[in-house]
């Protein structure tokens, strides 16, 4: 994997950016509206995604934007492309103007998919307390469901749940049952809280240490 260094951006002035992030395939099911401060890295952005649509951080992850990838940058062989740095760049050094849209890809071998666009760049004189944010303004559908094998299986999962049914998976709770997953069952308090944990959250000892 090639690697290259970053050019310095001056600090502009403060703005927020609203995003929305859509799991490509199944997008106007499953679905985040949220804030994100200018100043937070690529890397928060990545774990932001990650919290809000239920990847546990165990895969690979890039996100691509006006042909750069940013990501890891483990020292693998299985993409001959330039990658970037994603714990080094803000999001401010993106450039990011209202409409863009990025591509934040998860598990290369599952290939999860979520579209990013940038619907709003707020610019504000308030003090940016980096503990609000992410914050999460709407949503829908629960999140993806770890090692299914991709899209494909989702959208039959999702299929099961309009006709009315729930699907059980292999994965059993601490009372012995089995797991029921229905994508309409989301929890958009509980979603918003969990949003904000990527302060100290275990995607950085995953990604980071």
């Amino acid at each position: 994997m090639k690697k290259t260094t970053k050019n310095k951006i001056p600090k502009p002035a403060k703005h927020i950016y609203q995003f929305c992030a859509r799991l490509v395939g199944l997008e106007d099911k499953i679905w985040r509206r949220f804030e994100m401060s200018y100043g937070f890295s690529v890397a928060k952005l990545c774990y932001g995604i990650m919290l809000m649509f239920e990847m546990r951080g165990s895969h690979l992850y890039r996100i691509e934007y006006n042909g750069k990838n940013y990501g890891t940058c483990i020292d693998i062989d299985v993409f001959d492309t330039e990658e970037l740095n994603a714990t080094e760049y803000k999001l401010y050094e993106l450039e990011l103007k209202e409409n863009d849209k990025l591509l934040f890809v998860y598990d290369f071998g599952d290939n999860w998919q979520v579209e990013i666009t940038v619907e709003k760049i707020i610019y504000t004189e308030e003090r940016l307390n980096g503990s609000n944010y992410p914050k999460l303004l709407e949503g829908a559908g629960e999140g993806i469901i770890e090692d299914i094998g991709g899209i494909g299986i989702l959208q039959e999962f999702v299929e099961e749940n309009d006709k009315g049914n729930d699907v059980e998976l292999p994965e059993v709770r601490w009372d012995g049952e089995h797991y029921k997953w229905n994508y309409k069952k989301f929890d958009f308090e509980w979603c918003k809280r969990k949003a904000k944990w990527i302060q100290d959250m275990v995607y950085r000892y995953e990604y980071e240490d």
